[in-house]
Parts: C-alpha cells; sequence; structure tokens
C-alpha cells in the first residue's frame, strides 16, 4: 500500500492541461443489432447476483429473435457487461423472451436462479423455464396442455408456502374460459393454487405480480390483472383483498412507511394509482401506463417509483414526495439491482423500438458518474478509442486528476488516505499509468476545468497485439490537491472491452 501511495504523491505535482465534458448517469448501453435484434429490450428484469462478482446481473428477452421468432434471452453480467445467450427450447414462433424474472435461489446452491418465458410454445400454451444461476442448466420446464399463453406474465412472489424456498406466479390469459394465474412452488414443483377469472374478470393471467405482505398476516400477497378489472388476493387464504377497474398492477415496496406493502394499479386512461396495502385505497394517481419499484435510489429509505409515461418515456419519481428526479427513454424497465458494484441502486430501461425493432437496453446509475463514457468497447483492427467524460463537480475545480486502469477488475480495490477509495485492483496495467500517465490515457493527468470537467482518451496503439482481443480494462482517476497532495475524491470505475 505504501508503494502505491507514494507513487501517486509523487504524480500529484504534474499538470496537463485537459478538454471539459460534462459527466452524466449512464452506465452501459445494448444494443439488439449485436445480440439478433428480435425486439431485444422486451423484457428487462435484475435477477440478483447469479455469477458471484459482487453486483446484480441482468437478464433480457427478445421475444422477436431468429428467423422464425422463436425469441432469445440474455444474461448480461455485470462485472464484464457481457452477455451469455440462455439455450432454450423454444421453436419458431414460441416467442421466448417473452417475459423474464428472478426467482431467488430454488436449488439451494447459494446462487440466484431466473426464469424464462415463451407464451406462444407448443402451438400457444406456453412454457416457463427455470435454470440455474451456477450453471446455466434447465432446473424445471413448466407445460401443461390444460394453460393457454403460459408465461404471458410472470414474477417471483416470495415463500408463500414457508418451504423455505421463493415461489412464483405465472400468467396463462388464453385457458378457457377466462384466464387463470398458476401460483407454483419451484422445488419441488407443484402447484399451490390456481386463481381464475370470470366473466367479470376475463383474460386473468394477463399480468401478475408478487407483491409482498399487504395484509401484513405474514404471508406475501399476490396481485392478477385481466382485461378489465385487477385483483389482490392474500397468499396465507386466498381470499380476494381488493379489486379495481384496471388493467396491471405491481408491488412497489413499503412506500408510506406503515409496515405494510404498498402496489400500483393503472388503467387504460393512463391513470396509475398508488394503493396503500393497509388500506386499499389509492392516496396517490400519477399519468403513465405502467409502474414498478426502482429500490430506495436516492437513499433516504423510502422506496423509489419508476413510470411509464405512455410516450415512450420513463420517469424516476420519488416514493417520498412523487417528484420527478430523472427521465429518459425507453418503453421497458427495472429497478433494484446494483449492476456496477458500487452500493448504489441502479436502474434498466428498455427500448424495444429502437433501431428498426433490434432494440436496445440501457442501465442507469442510481447516483451521478463521476466518470462516464458512450462507448465500452473499442475495435483492434480499427485502433478504436474509447472518450472518457470526467466530471468530479465543481468543488473540484482547477485541481490534479490522475488516471489509471487494471486488467484484473474494480472490485475490491484498495484505500488511499483521505480516506478515499479506488475502485481498481491494483496490478501491471495500473504500474503502467502511475509511472507513464499519458502512454496509454491520453490527457490521462491533468487539470481539471474551472467546472471541476475534463476529457481523457483510451486509444490502442499501433503495436497493440493481437493477444489484446478478450480483454477488459477498467479505468478511474483519483483527484489531489497539487500543492498539500491531499487526496479529495475518486472516481466511479468504467470498462472497456477488446474487440477484434
Amino acid at each position: 500500500m505504501m508503494k502505491h501511495t507514494t507513487t501517486l504523491a509523487n504524480l500529484s505535482v504534474l499538470l496537463l492541461a485537459a478538454a471539459p465534458l460534462s459527466g452524466q448517469s449512464h452506465l452501459y448501453t445494448y444494443w439488439g443489432q449485436k445480440w439478433t435484434g428480435g425486439q431485444f429490450g422486451h423484457a428487462v428484469r435484475f435477477v440478483g447476483d447469479v455469477d458471484k462478482d459482487g453486483r446484480a446481473d441482468l437478464l433480457v428477452g427478445a421475444p422477436f429473435a431468429g428467423v422464425g421468432s422463436e425469441g432469445r434471452a440474455y444474461l448480461m453480467h455485470g462485472a464484464t457487461a457481457r452477455g451469455t445467450e440462455i439455450q432454450g427450447s423454444a421453436a419458431g414462433g414460441d416467442e421466448s423472451g417473452h417475459a423474464v424474472s428472478g426467482c431467488g435461489d430454488i436449488d439451494g446452491d447459494g446462487y440466484a436462479d431466473y426464469m424464462v418465458a415463451a407464451p406462444v410454445f407448443g402451438g400457444g400454451f406456453g412454457t416457463v423455464e427455470v435454470y440455474s444461476g451456477k450453471s446455466g442448466a434447465k432446473l424445471l420446464s413448466i407445460y401443461n396442455p390444460a394453460w393457454r399463453g403460459l408465461g404471458t406474465s410472470l414474477d417471483s412472489c416470495g415463500d408463500i408456502d414457508k418451504d423455505g424456498k421463493p415461489d412464483a406466479i405465472l400468467g396463462a390469459p388464453y385457458t378457457s374460459p377466462n384466464g387463470s394465474a398458476i401460483v407454483v412452488s419451484l422445488a419441488p414443483y407443484k402447484v399451490l393454487y390456481e386463481i381464475r377469472g370470470d366473466t367479470g374478470f376475463p383474460r386473468a393471467g394477463a399480468g401478475v405480480a408478487g407483491l409482498g405482505d399487504v395484509d401484513a398476516d405474514g404471508y406475501p400477497d399476490v396481485l392478477v390483472a385481466g382485461s378489465t378489472q385487477v385483483r389482490v388476493f392474500s397468499g396465507k387464504t386466498w381470499s380476494l383483498l381488493r379489486s379495481f377497474q384496471a388493467i396491471g398492477g405491481t408491488g412497489l415496496g413499503d412506500i408510506d412507511r406503515d409496515g405494510y406493502a404498498d402496489y400500483a394499479v393503472w388503467d387504460a386512461n393512463h391513470k396509475v394509482l398508488v394503493v396503500s396495502g393497509k388500506l386499499h385505497t389509492g392516496y396517490k394517481t400519477l399519468t403513465g401506463t405502467a409502474a414498478g419499484t426502482a429500490g430506495d435510489v436516492d437513499g433516504d429509505g423510502i422506496p423509489d417509483i419508476l413510470l411509464q409515461t405512455g410516450t415512450g418515456q420513463i420517469q424516476l419519481l420519488s416514493g417520498k414526495d412523487f417528484q420527478v428526479r430523472f427521465v429518459v427513454p425507453g418503453w421497458s424497465f427495472a429497478g433494484g439491482g446494483d449492476f456496477d458494484g458500487d452500493s448504489f441502486v441502479d436502474i434498466v430501461v428498455g427500448d424495444e423500438n429502437a433501431d428498426s425493432g433490434s432494440g436496445n437496453v440501457t442501465i442507469y446509475s442510481g447516483r451521478k458518474l463521476s466518470l462516464c463514457t458512450d462507448t465500452h468497447t473499442v475495435s483492434l483492427a480499427a485502433l478504436g478509442a474509447q472518450a472518457l467524460h470526467l466530471d468530479a463537480g465543481a468543488a473540484n475545480a482547477d485541481k490534479v486528476y490522475w488516471m489509471v486502469g487494471s486488467m484484473s477488475g474494480s472490485l475490491p480495490g484498495f484505500d488511499l488516505p483521505g480516506p478515499v477509495h479506488m475502485p481498481l485492483n491494483w496490478d501491471a496495467y495500473t504500474d503502467i499509468g502511475a509511472s507513464m500517465p499519458n502512454a496509454v490515457i491520453t490527457y490521462g493527468l491533468g487539470s481539471l476545468d474551472e467546472h471541476g470537467r475534463a476529457l481523457a482518451w483510451f486509444k490502442l496503439p499501433r503495436n497493440t497485439p493481437a493477444a489484446a482481443v478478450g480483454v477488459i480494462l477498467h479505468h478511474a482517476y483519483v483527484v489531489f490537491d497539487s500543492t498539500s497532495g491531499a487526496f479529495e475524491m475518486a472516481s466511479n470505475a468504467v470498462l472497456v472491452d477488446i474487440e477484434n
């Protein structure tokens, strides 16, 4: 550690100019064209830390991928931002990836598992496949010819049967005569309860959600949406707790801090109603077509809300005062996952219509980033470059920054005096940046402008060997006072993946 701090202190007296550019909260964008398109991003969901790398992983559905629209789903890994295609059993027209969800650790191996639905499988009967987070192997295929459209919707719903393992709720809205939603135990598989639609509740199962414990009886409860009505059921007795004239709904967590899980329902008139779980009455009306929990993004102890406006925008609302904190383009959304391992909740937004229907998925940090980029891949053949936008804030105006990298990742990182935590693992590549700060990073050492901003570049040199293909690098910078040598802050880390 002393070697690291001494090297940094020696560098703190050097100054180089850098160009200003603003920071933002953009973490990463996946383009569907690279992943076979097919409305990539139609469904998105954080599924927990599948690979035990300290970061939440992301499940993405592309239901119309493939020549015959068999559909696909992909697991995106937080540490590398690379993706793995899930090898399901879907055939032409099955629309695998229409709905996706985490399901907790059902096989007890300590790894989060996940579900992928293909609701048109088997000529319209549908199937839900459950996969191991540890090995990627298929653990379970759920199929029943009595159900139609199985997997049109799905969600994890907590441990309803009290066997110590999470259960799931699956929507089959085309089941005769009025649809159904099936609550199942996944390990071992068994049907716990089937909620059937009726003439006043047609297409039951078009939407489903686990709500948490809305009635505080110690059992998680569930929501089922049909084409004209939403109903909330007790997970203990299966009695009807509340019904709404609505077309969708979801759990929100305990927003009003009364000890009861709250939820939202929405209708066809762009009205989203936030409902008290304790009273089952609405207490806030929002304008939009769908909502969901973001997790506690702003760190105030209250879950925040993601809202689809119906105009191709996703809003982040404070759960405390419902003020809009963030607006980004997109249609599908999910929150509650820490994709980059910085202990802040992140948000994922999918736009299945982007790029002529190929789709894309963008992950946004729950905090303002002090280092970001517009691209996370560079081509060796093209000797590509990555622009690195520094924004340390006005409090650090005119101070010195120093950027280094790591070939061995960003966690756990190392500590500097201050205390300042550098989110890089020190290795030989870090040594290069310390001893030759502008050798690999152009303007890797310099001064921030009057706004605390700068621009640096990672550029592949002409002598980069072919063996560099597949290498992932992380870069971050530290800000220090050139007079005292005191470390002021360290940025987040940004990765770059070297491709052919």
